[in-house]
């Protein structure tokens, strides 16, 4: 299995002229490429941001269950409108997860908000409070611990994740992230993804944080792990 993979930037549509100015979606090939490689019809996968839907809306496509959480209700609206399964989004905040109504899910596949080393607002709330790198740190650790147990043996966790590099500073996030999860998860692969695009074109080669690749980090639950929850 290849380690570097080179996908296209790939969308299908644009999204509404409300949220044009702030369009995070990853590429719907890479969701392909997950899915395919990591997972089987009839498969429930999870996406704890789940953003835009893309997870949601490709997983459906491609026969697989899904179900994920967004905090902001916009965008929980635009995803609903464009579901078969209106209750697969779920409009909550992972960071408290004893209010989620959660399952057990065979892989978790996501790209958490990305946070600058020097950043002061928090990106689990839209940026709205007060924080710092550590901090965020310590929380998107928080999340994914408290999520592990709902995943199902032989469970696969995928994190897209880029280094950053903005205001002539590199962020590490990509490696902090990996540092964080393999205390409680195993890290067993990583791809490097180099994206391609006419919009790599326009913004000289750069994928939208400094550089012209991200990373793929694949996690799998640990046969020692605590009992799978039912719900909290």
């Amino acid at each position: 299995m290849p380690t570097i993979l080179s996908l296209p930037i790939s969308l299908s549509e644009p999204l509404p002229s409300e949220f044009s100015s702030d369009d995070v979606r990853y590429s719907e090939r890479f969701v392909e490429y997950c899915l395919k490689t990591f997972s089987k019809q009839n498969d429930i996968i999870f996406d704890p941001f789940a953003g835009f839907g893309t997870t949601l809306l490709i997983a459906e496509k491609m026969k697989r269950t899904s179900f994920g959480v967004e905090i902001d209700k916009q965008r929980v609206d635009y995803i609903t409108s464009k579901l078969n399964t209106k209750e697969s989004i779920i409009h909550g905040d992972i960071t408290n997860l004893s209010s989620i109504a959660m399952k057990n899910f065979d892989l978790l596949l996501t790209s958490p908000p990305y946070m600058n080393s020097f950043e002061q607002e928090s990106p689990f709330d839209n940026f709205q409070s007060k924080s710092n790198y550590s901090e965020y740190l310590n929380k998107l650790e928080m999340i994914f611990q408290e999520l592990e147990p709902f995943m199902n043996k032989g469970g696969n966790c995928l994190v897209e994740v880029a280094n950053l590099y903005a205001e002539g500073k590199l962020t590490t996030l990509a490696w902090d992230i990996a540092g964080r999860l393999r205390k409680f998860m195993d890290l067993q692969r990583e791809f490097i993804i180099c994206w391609e695009g006419e919009e790599l074109k326009e913004n000289r080669g750069i994928y939208g944080y400094g550089y012209d690749h991200s990373y793929l980090l694949v996690f799998h639950k640990r046969e020692e792990s605590n009992s799978k929850k039912n719900s909290l």
